[in-house]
């Protein structure tokens, strides 16, 4: 992604930016299949994602994501993307706020049982559920980071004791693959 970035290749960039030539470029917008929904929503849609995606290159915090994201005024665009766009392009600095990371924070600051009842809240579409899609930003975004990077560090101490040892170990890329493989293992079916 930062290759295609560089050299400005911006439908090359857009296209993985959005899940569309490969899920793994943002898996809430592949999953969803937001990437055409963005692309057929928004006059220049590709130069307005790769110009949003610019401007989480230079953060050394990672608050200012949700205001980012809100002020590109992108249709379909939203937080669970955009912040997923903002870690693959600075991953030493954002993390993504998406509903496998969200639930995570409430399998360990609460519970796996609370998490899945939100969970179940949040998939029938229930405003009062704990993982409310417009509590993301403001609830939950500013909370992961903390929570995601004790994830990372505690998913290399395992590792660890298993000899395997993480090269280049990148937390908030490391943090959201262990809360996607917690979550598929813990969620119900």
């Amino acid at each position: 992604m930062r290759r295609f970035f560089e050299a400005r290749n911006v439908p090359a960039f857009s296209e993985l930016a959005l899940g569309m030539s490969h899920p793994a470029g943002n898996y809430s917008a592949a999953e969803h299949g937001l990437g055409p929904k963005i692309l057929d929503s928004n006059p220049n849609a590709r130069g307005q994602v790769y110009q949003l995606a610019g401007k989480f290159l230079p953060l050394t915090e990672a608050n200012s994501v949700p205001t980012l994201i809100k002020d590109a005024n992108i249709k379909w665009l939203k937080i669970g993307v955009g912040s997923e766009l903002s870690c693959m392009m600075n991953p030493f600095v954002c993390w993504g706020c998406n509903r496998k990371t969200i639930w995570m924070y409430l399998a360990r600051t609460q519970s796996v049982g609370t998490a899945n009842d939100a969970l179940q809240l949040f998939t029938e579409r229930d405003r009062d559920s704990p993982m409310a899609y417009d509590s993301w930003e403001e609830a939950y975004h500013p909370e992961l980071g903390p929570e995601l990077m004790l994830v990372a560090q505690e998913g290399t101490s395992l590792a660890k004791g298993f000899g395997v040892v993480p090269r280049a170990l990148i937390p908030y890329l490391w943090a959201d693959a262990i809360a996607s493989a917690a979550f598929d293992f813990y969620r119900p079916k």
